[in-house]
């Protein structure tokens, strides 16, 4: 393999590296009413602190691949108040 060949190859390899935590991002519906998230499309790490911050439950108040609105999930949602 020569010099510039190579260089393309570890050129792609750090690409594909750089862009891999982006596509394994686990986003949803958060739905807990006292957050300025509420209604937002948002990573399961940001839900997660949000439920810290307001004391809520992320496995209740967070819709794992679903868009907002989706209003079958909205409608049916338990939210949570502190």
């Amino acid at each position: 393999m020569n010099l510039p060949r190579k260089m393309k190859a570890i050129t792609l390899i750090i690409i594909v590296l750089l862009l891999m935590p982006l596509a394994i991002a686990e986003t949803g519906c958060f739905t807990y009413k006292d957050s300025p998230f509420f209604c937002s499309d948002i990573q399961r790490e940001q839900a997660i602190n949000e439920c810290q911050l307001y004391g809520c439950n992320v496995e209740q108040t967070f819709i794992l691949k679903e868009v907002v609105p989706n209003q079958k999930y909205l409608k049916n949602a338990n939210f949570q108040q502190l």
